[in-house]
């Protein structure tokens, strides 16, 4: 008969009896098991991070390249959708369900240009066939923060693409007219955002 409780441990921190799985494998411990679990040992380490000045909480850290998808574009578009269910961050092929229980992942660019020339847009979709929808906000910049386009574009049309770009100009932007939605909300919700000083 097998010892069941070889495989699980109590974690120190937490308290939670969990399975030895759980727990984060160090070679210098003895049984080659650490006391804390993999989601006290991410968060500790975390804090430590934090503390000694090597990593900054998102909301802080402007220059991340997640700073403007998961700090500013998924808190904006959770105010445009009702009833949202948020994911944990990190959460496989979309960041949301709306209420209509559609999966939705966020996107976000600044404009950026074709050769010096053409103003352009340019968001990840990484062939994702999960999400229902991809909700992309185009800004300006980073520093605004100000929106100019939302367009809220069914999964089918770009899941088998890596990246999609859409050009600052009237021939290309009439291409994707009849996904675009209004940014009023968006405008707004950077607006309170930047009142409150979250970003």
């Amino acid at each position: 008969m097998v010892d069941e409780s070889k495989f699980i441990r109590t974690c120190s921190i937490c308290g939670k009896i969990k399975p030895i799985k759980d727990f984060v494998p160090i070679r210098s411990c003895k049984g080659g098991i650490w006391n804390k679990c993999r989601e006290c040992h991410s968060k500790y380490v975390q804090g430590k991070r934090y503390e000694t000045g090597k990593t900054r909480p998102l909301a802080e850290n402007k220059d991340c390249s997640l700073y403007l998808g998961v700090g500013i574009a998924e808190k904006l578009l959770s105010e445009v959708f009702k009833n949202v269910a948020r994911m944990p961050m990190n959460n496989r092929g979309y960041d949301f369900i709306c209420g209509r229980g559609k999966k939705v992942d966020a996107k976000s660019a600044c404009v950026g240009t074709v050769g010096g020339k053409y103003r352009k847009w340019t968001f990840r979709i990484r062939k994702n066939t999960i999400a229902d929808y991809f909700a992309c906000i185009a800004f300006e910049n980073r520093n605004d923060l100000y929106p100019v386009h939302f367009w809220l574009i069914p999964g089918e049309i770009v899941s088998h693409v890596q990246t999609i770009t859409i050009l600052d100009s009237e021939k290309n932007l009439s291409k994707w007219k009849k996904y675009e939605r209004p940014i009023n909300k968006l405008v707004e919700g950077c607006m309170v955002m930047k009142f409150e000083g979250i970003v």
